[in-house]
């Protein structure tokens, strides 16, 4: 079996075939599941951010599944190795890595039937999250169901899209998975791929949406997050931003709050916790917890501490022990 994306997030690795139809059961909402139970091996990971959710699963057999209604939710399923059929009264189609994609909201009874020896990247994107992103970005009450057109064609501009920043993201996770964390990054992140999700993929929301688009967050939002981002190991001020962007403190502090929902302080705060981190889980013999706080802004090593553990759920020092 080929490696299973998120490998930093495990939730399940069995060969015990009741482990397997309980998980599916769970994840599918008590759905009938037919599994062939010869010689197989499940790996089961899971990234959780809220609204939406990361899983890579493998599986070296294959399975029928008979899914009842789950209208809560959407799954996108991405195929990295193998081939998944799908079968509903709307359509009837197989996936197939770099070629389609299943896009399903399970509003009717809904049939899946995977082959042997697959890896996929499936996403689950709760309704709610995703309209209320819709409403975000048009501005305008969601008055009809949201719907997606499926299968998705990965070989379209938009599918393809949002496929490599999916990937991309995973990826970004799985290399430091303290991200997941840090509220304010991981929100960031979940916020990207509901977007994505609304503007790469066919919905029937798409002409308001491209229509009715508000205005993306302020040039002084993006200059000063670009600031921060370049220096924050060195003595900010926010009168250094508001100098740079040549408005006032209390007009940058409101801009920040109305489009991103944080102050620059606590940008400030989370990128230097963010350098910190990379620097102790790369850090070269010798290197101690003072100096890393001070490359990274923070002039007190047991604030830093007290900041890191309440980030991360550990202290620096053990971060530093597991390089």
């Amino acid at each position: 079996m080929q490696t299973i994306p998120l490998s930093s997030f495990p939730i399940l690795e069995t060969s015990d075939s009741n482990v397997v139809v309980d998980a599916v059961r769970t994840y599918f909402h008590d759905a009938d599941v037919d599994l062939q139970k010869t010689n197989f091996r499940l790996i089961f990971n899971r990234l959780d951010l809220g609204r939406i959710s990361l899983n890579g699963i493998g599986l070296s057999d294959g399975y029928r599944i008979k899914s009842e209604p789950m209208p809560d939710c959407f799954v996108l399923f991405l195929m990295l190795s193998g081939e998944k059929h799908v079968k509903s009264t709307q359509a009837v189609f197989s996936c197939r890595a770099g070629k389609l994609a299943a896009l399903l909201d399970f509003s009717e009874p809904t049939a899946l039937v995977q082959e042997k020896g697959y890896a996929n990247l499936v996403l689950r994107f709760t309704r709610q999250g995703l309209e209320d992103s819709l409403v975000a970005l048009t501005g305008q009450p969601v008055r009809t169901r949201l719907v997606f057109a499926n299968p998705v064609d990965l070989s379209q501009p938009g599918p393809r899209r949002f496929a490599r920043i999916t990937r991309q993201v995973a990826e970004v996770f799985e290399k430091d998975p303290g991200l997941a964390t840090s509220p304010l990054l991981a929100a960031r992140y979940e916020e990207l791929l509901l977007t994505a999700m609304l503007t790469c993929l066919e919905h029937n929301h798409g002409a308001a949406l491209a229509r009715e688009a508000r205005p993306e967050a302020p040039k002084v939002v993006k200059l000063s997050e670009d600031f921060i981002e370049a220096n924050a190991d060195k003595p900010l001020r926010l009168a250094d931003l508001a100098d740079l962007t040549g408005t006032g403190l209390r007009s940058l502090q409101m801009a920040f709050k109305k489009h991103r929902g944080y102050s620059p302080s606590r940008f400030l705060q989370e990128c230097r916790l963010a350098k910190a981190r990379r620097i102790l889980r790369q850090s070269e013999p010798g290197m101690t917890i003072l100096s890393v706080a001070q490359a990274c802004g923070f002039a007190s090593q047991g604030f830093f501490s007290k900041l890191y553990r309440q980030r991360f759920g550990e202290k620096p020092s053990e971060t530093l022990r597991r390089r």
